[in-house]
């Protein structure tokens, strides 16, 4: 994923929870590729694999 790519990752992610850029930068960054889903959730993981946050798969765009 490019940085730009990532960026408006992060926006969707900041709009759907409305949660702050740090924050949503760093659920981009733990969503895998390709995204794990379950149950219509984005599954975010961090480095050490552990599930910290779902997201709405609408943010994928």
């Amino acid at each position: 994923m490019t940085d730009t790519e990532l960026q408006a990752l992060a926006a969707r992610i900041r709009q759907s929870l409305g949660c702050s850029k740090d924050l949503a930068e760093d659920y981009a960054k733990g969503i895998g590729d390709p995204p794990e889903i379950i149950h219509g959730k984005i599954v975010v993981r961090d480095s050490n694999q552990r599930i910290i946050a779902r997201v709405p798969d609408s943010v994928l765009g």
